[in-house]
């Protein structure tokens, strides 16, 4: 029997555009039910890292996740990767209605001096639409 060589697959490499020391990349921020979920993308939307609020803090509590100060834990994770790609400007698209989530995350961006290009709030939009009244009763 013939051995079979192995190729080694080279290791993908994120494209995140920039010229000269303009790095770009997205941030998702999307908010759940009872967690929070960071995602770094490069330009063509592939992911660098993720990072949830249940993984980033210590006591695995339901409302801990809620609050906005969590976000401060789940930044630290994320910053390794800022840090490690150059992205310094950042598009960041918001799955959520503007809370005080939303300010706690610019106000991380703007200490770490990351620029923001643009921001988009993408609510999601039922099927079925609003639930109807209930009928009078006679």
């Amino acid at each position: 029997m013939e051995k079979k060589l192995y190729k080694y697959k080279k290791k993908k490499t994120h494209f995140i555009f920039g010229y000269g020391k303009r790095k770009i990349a997205n941030l998702y921020y999307k908010r759940v039910f009872s967690n929070q979920l960071l995602i770094l993308t490069d330009i063509n939307n592939k992911v660098i890292v993720t990072q949830s609020a249940g993984a980033s803090i210590i006591n695995n509590n339901k409302r801990r996740k809620k609050i906005a100060q969590t976000l401060e834990n789940m930044f630290f994770f994320l910053k390794k990767y800022i840090l490690k790609y150059n992205i310094n400007n950042l598009r960041l698209y918001m799955k959520m209605s503007i809370r005080s989530h939303f300010y706690m995350l610019i106000k991380l961006l703007l200490k770490y001096k990351i620029k923001i290009i643009f921001i988009k709030i993408i609510k999601p939009i039922p099927h079925n639409g609003l639930r109807g009244r209930k009928l009078r009763r006679r």
